[in-house]
């Protein structure tokens, strides 16, 4: 079995839970150049991880979208847009 390469992002995060190793996912994500997500939830249903964003406007969120389309590991998503909240 071959050695795994890492990248920037690997050693950046690997250097960010060696200072603080209790650091949450959404910290290390808005850390690792995605600051769109503010929370990250651990799901059972048909996805691995279910993912918040802020967007100002629709071009922000595109952008954020083809950045988070862009991280290793990502094989698939499917965007929701909150309309409204009830508490």
């Amino acid at each position: 079995m071959g050695m795994m390469q890492l990248d920037e992002t690997d050693r950046t995060m690997i250097g960010l839970l060696r200072a603080d190793a209790r650091t949450s996912v959404a910290t290390l994500a808005e850390k690792l150049g995605e600051p769109a997500i503010i929370a990250l939830h651990d799901t059972n249903g048909r996805w691995d991880l279910w993912a918040e964003l802020r967007a100002t406007s629709t071009a922000e969120l595109s952008k954020a979208l083809e950045r988070v389309r862009l991280i290793k590991g990502i094989r698939h998503t499917e965007t929701s847009i909150l309309l409204k909240s009830y508490r």
